[in-house]
């Protein structure tokens, strides 16, 4: 399994099949338009309406990537880089990870909002970190596949 993850790396990262970079771009820009965001915002509720529409846009994109490391994965197929067994097994992963991940950040970031627990600053702090945490998996998918 390590040298399939040693040549999954060197794969996506040089293939034909992998996509532009686009999608990181797309990830940046909602980083970005999220802390102007924040700066703008006049009130918690405006805070809160911050942090909610960059985690819907970061989720959005999450599916975005996830389409394309799919789509990447069926090209090596169909060009014989890989068996059918190594897709399945590659995309049973990504499955698990974001099930994993998605439980950690829950946690976490419930974790993190009692620094304000029970004030108006605590779903700020909440939903601000499902936001940055959304953006951060992406990247990591980005890293990891070469997008």
């Amino acid at each position: 399994m390590k040298m399939l993850t040693l040549i999954l790396m060197t794969t996506f990262a040089t293939t034909t099949y992998a996509q532009d970079n686009s999608s990181l771009k797309t990830i940046n820009q909602i980083e970005e338009a999220y802390n102007l965001c924040l700066q703008d915002a006049a009130s918690t509720m405006a805070m809160q309406s911050c942090s909610l529409e960059a985690n819907k846009k970061a989720e959005k994109e999450l599916q975005v990537v996830t389409n394309q490391i799919y789509a990447s994965l069926d090209g090596h197929l169909q060009a014989g880089d890989y068996s059918k067994e190594d897709v399945k097994e590659i995309k049973a992963r990504i499955n698990k990870s974001k099930k994993t991940w998605d439980a950690y950040v829950l946690a976490k970031c419930d974790l993190q909002g009692v620094e304000m627990l029970g004030g108006t600053g605590e779903g700020i702090i909440i939903f601000g970190c499902y936001a940055t945490s959304t953006i951060e998996y992406v990247k990591n998918l980005q890293n990891t596949f070469g997008l």
